[in-house]
């Protein structure tokens, strides 16, 4: 059995509400105890933070005291300008801003800011990006949520069907993560407030220079600041855009009680790497277009996944949609086994480099089913469209013929 830990405050005498305003309290699991429990008063909470996020160890409210305190001035004017500039990418006010210490916290958050008990459904649409599953399946039976529907073909279709009143709200990336699949989200939009549903869409991989998902009503913006945003593979968070009153509601009172604030030396890096952003994508745009036609043309190629191809099934709605294709491409082997993707992947030479993560101003491969999806059956694999050998580009800013030199050494060691 868990132990419990009841706190008790002997030397205050306002309301309990009182206190908890004054306080943060943070419980961390512990193997050895299975509990362990922190007081931290709010004006050490970001140093506190910060020593939880580095060192990993416990510290008491009575030697934080004895630690230097960050500038809070600081820090809330540099939490002030990326919540500006962010939400002036996004057409909306930096009141509508919510910051996060990645983006799957920014995930967690929406959707449970749209769950009630009156609307426990859930429904997903296109090949979302493994985490982002992962949520879904694990919370079931927590947090007034139903079992999700996931759906990947023929979605608007499959969305009619399936949605209903109970349906709280509907989740999509633009484009999808690893498919590059592009869903038409005026008619999402249109169908689920038909319902009183919610639209999350994780606009990540499009960014805010190729997109504006609020002229189309949705009504949450989620982005993995790691990624486009940031660009320099230096910074982690995430972010919620929200023109809806109740949701912002919601969200203050779940970041009260889960203190899912975005460290301090993130906001800081965050910042500091937003002054190129449109340049950034501008080229990662121009490249990755470049690179995707190459890859089609290529005879050891099965299938190409990127907007921009005019034989692609999405290029209609990303001309509606998207001002570029963004800097995602999947591809497959015409030969799909483990030692062409072997063979192909050691042959590859800089400026490629080898990893995961995207949306870096450096050029990043990764066999993206192997390292995402290795536990999955052959079966969930079929279902989600995804061939196990699948590789992942995110492009970057380097000269599109170098890159596409590498990418071409690596496919002549295998054709």
């Amino acid at each position: 059995k868990k132990e419990r830990i009841i706190c008790l405050f002997s030397e205050c005498d306002n309301k309990l509400d009182k206190i908890i305003d004054n306080v943060d309290l943070i419980v961390i699991n512990d193997k050895k105890y299975n509990v362990g429990l922190i007081l931290s008063f709010k004006e050490e909470y970001s140093l506190f933070n910060l020593l939880r996020r580095y060192s990993g160890f416990i510290v008491s409210s009575r030697k934080l005291k004895q630690k230097k305190i960050p500038n809070i001035e600081k820090i809330s004017r540099y939490t002030k300008s990326v919540k500006e500039r962010i939400s002036a990418l996004e057409n909306t006010s930096s009141q509508n801003c919510f910051l996060y210490p990645s983006g799957m916290a920014a995930i967690f958050t929406s959707i449970l800011s749209i769950l009630s008990p009156e609307k426990p459904n859930f429904i997903a649409l296109g090949s979302l990006y493994v985490d982002t599953i992962r949520i879904l399946e694990k919370w079931v039976g927590k947090y007034n949520l139903n079992n999700p529907i996931f759906i990947t073909k023929d979605i608007i279709a499959n969305l009619e069907k399936y949605i209903n009143n109970k349906t709280a709200g509907i989740i999509l990336e633009i484009p999808s993560n690893p498919l590059i699949q592009i869903i038409d989200i005026e008619k999402v939009v249109n169908l689920a407030h038909e319902y009183g549903c919610k639209v999350i869409v994780d606009s990540t991989i499009a960014s805010p220079y190729n997109i504006k998902p609020f002229d189309y009503n949705v009504d949450i913006i989620v982005h993995s600041t790691t990624k486009f945003l940031s660009g320099e593979n230096n910074h982690i968070g995430g972010i919620i855009l929200t023109n809806n009153e109740n949701i912002k509601k919601k969200i203050d009172e779940f970041n009260k009680i889960l203190k899912l604030d975005m460290f301090i030396s993130e906001i800081k890096i965050l910042n500091n790497n937003l002054k190129n952003f449109e340049k950034r994508m501008e080229i990662i745009n121009s490249n990755s277009n470049k690179i995707a036609h190459f890859l089609a043309n290529h005879k050891a190629i099965k299938h190409v996944y990127y907007p921009s191809l005019e034989n692609n099934p999405n290029y209609l709605l990303m001309k509606k949609y998207l001002k570029g294709g963004s800097g995602l491409i999947s591809f497959t082997f015409k030969n799909s086994t483990y030692e062409t993707a072997e063979k192909f992947y050691n042959n590859l030479t800089p400026p490629i480099l080898k990893g995961p993560s995207l949306g870096s101003e450096s050029t990043l491969l990764s066999p993206y089913v192997v390292m995402a999806h290795y536990d999955d059956s052959k079966e969930n694999l079929k279902k989600l469209g995804l061939d196990f050998y699948l590789m992942r580009i995110s492009v970057g800013i380097e000269p599109s013929d170098q890159i596409i030199n590498s990418l071409e050494q690596g496919l002549n060691a295998i054709h």
